[in-house]
């Protein structure tokens, strides 16, 4: 049986824009028709002018599980104080197959009261909640009397969805840097960066999340490129984690170091190593490091007793240890017969000289080089210019003594009393003896060119003159 609608005759306009993308500035509004199919998202414009009773209705086509926006748009231009609406629809189905729920366009209830130079906007957000395609007949009615509605048009009212708690937060506070969500059929991702947020997400729809991390960090889900996921039927918490990066850290030795110790990600003690090392090391920890010196050298800094320390940071780190080696004393002296020292030292490429005895300091384990030049009269021993000495400075000084043979024959004159008893020629270095009588002991000698005499008694009345190494031409004189 039909229910007869009591209304007085109003003229209605009911436009219909369909919501395609291209549609520019100058799109025209089309007078709704009843069989009209309209794309998503549909429009409906009322204008009321006088006062008449209608009603005009579309038919709407939605696929399985698809919903469809229709925006009904009611305008009072002033003609009349009020009038009364109804938004309604007929469908053959049951009532669970469709759900209507308000979009974001919507400013007011499916039904209701326009007063005077006023206007609103029923949003429908038509859900087809079958895995069929359906097709349902949608349309709008106004009066200035109350609207009754005939059996076979049902009045559209709203759904409310059921909502539950979503809980994204993050893995304490490091690690992640902000979280992204998209909830309740939205398109777009929402951002916070919070340590947790708690959404209202409708029974039934899916939600999208994922974490972005900060410097140093890497998502171990959840990603731009990678979101997860979920079908809320009940409250629920999910958190986003992120694992620390680690970058290399490469600790060289160099010359005089013997070992280096090294602690890394949080160590209580050091691990030595006695070759270069490639460690792995956890962004934004902190990482000592120091060496020790061979025998001879000292580490030029990171020791023990002041270890070397640094933050890992978003790049490989390469960390060089050195030591420099110690010095020590090296002694050259000149013995009789030498004139001049020459020496090499410390990887000089050429000799220096000196006339005096030297001391020089030379580095651990460096050779030193070394020889000397005669006085006139003189050979050099060892250690000559064609034939230099050397050595290698270990850990403690070292003294060095060049010598020298004298070379070539002398003449020695002797006197007695101013008598002269002998002139011999005598080789360079030889001994020199002289037997002679004296009626005393009581005597003395001297000689020249600062050789060295003495008198030795070889009988009662005869005495020997000495000389015991010649190395000049030399007059003697023995006096009493």
């Amino acid at each position: 049986m039909e229910t007869k609608i009591s209304m007085k005759t109003i003229y209605l306009i009911l436009v219909i824009t369909i919501g395609l993308v291209g549609l520019g500035v100058g799109s025209t509004f089309a007078v709704f028709t009843a069989t009209a199919e309209i794309a998503n998202p549909i429009t409906l414009k009322s204008d009321l002018t006088y006062n008449d009773d209608i009603f005009d209705t579309a038919d709407i086509t939605i696929g399985p599980g698809e919903s469809r926006d229709a925006n009904v748009g009611l305008y009072n231009e002033g003609g009349v104080n009020y009038f009364y609406y109804a938004v309604w629809y007929i469908y053959d189905g049951s009532d669970g197959d469709i759900t209507f729920t308000r979009n974001a366009i919507g400013t007011i209830m499916p039904n209701g009261v326009i007063n005077g130079d006023s206007d609103g906007v029923v949003g429908l957000k038509i859900k087809n909640n079958t895995s069929n395609t359906i097709t349902i007949t949608v349309g709008v009615a106004t009066s200035k009397d109350n609207i009754v509605l005939p059996n076979y048009m049902r009045l559209v009212t709203y759904t409310e969805s059921t909502t539950y708690s979503l809980t994204l937060s993050k893995e304490g506070i490091s690690g992640v840097n902000a979280i992204y969500y998209k909830i309740n059929g939205s398109n777009t991702y929402e951002m916070t960066t919070d340590n947790s947020i708690t959404l209202n997400v409708n029974s039934g729809s899916t939600y999208y999340y994922y974490g972005v991390p900060q410097t140093g960090y890497t998502m171990n889900s959840c990603t731009s490129s990678n979101p997860c996921s979920g079908t809320m039927t009940s409250s629920v918490t999910k958190t986003l984690t992120a694992s620390t990066n680690s970058y290399n850290l490469t600790l060289n030795i160099g010359t005089g170091v013997s070992k280096i110790y090294y602690k890394i990600n949080g160590a209580s003690s050091y691990t030595s190593s006695m070759s270069n090392k490639t460690l792995s090391v956890k962004y934004g920890t902190t990482y000592y490091y120091y060496g020790v010196a061979f025998d001879g050298y000292t580490m030029n800094s990171c020791t023990s007793s002041s270890p070397c320390s640094g933050i890992m940071g978003t790049s490989a780190v390469t960390k060089s240890l050195t030591a420099t080696a110690d010095s020590y004393n090296l002694t050259l002296r000149k013995g009789t017969g030498v004139s001049t020292i020459y020496y090499k030292i410390n990887g000089a490429s050429s000799y220096t000289s000196s006339t005096f005895n030297i001391m020089l300091n030379v580095k651990y384990g460096t050779t030193y080089y070394y020889y000397g030049v005669a006085s006139t009269g003189y050979i050099m021993n060892s250690c000559t210019s064609s034939s230099p000495c050397s050595g290698t400075m270990g850990t403690s000084a070292v003294t060095k003594l060049l010598t020298a043979t004298a070379s070539g024959s002398y003449t020695v004159t002797l006197k007695v009393d101013s008598e002269l008893k002998n002139t011999s020629s005598v080789s360079a270095g030889s001994k020199y003896e002289w037997s002679f009588t004296s009626p005393t002991s009581n005597m003395s000698c001297s000689c020249t060119n600062n050789q060295t005499c003495s008198i030795e008694p070889s009988s009662r009345v005869t005495y020997m003159f000495i000389i015991d190494s010649v190395t000049a031409t030399t007059t003697c004189d023995v006096t009493y």
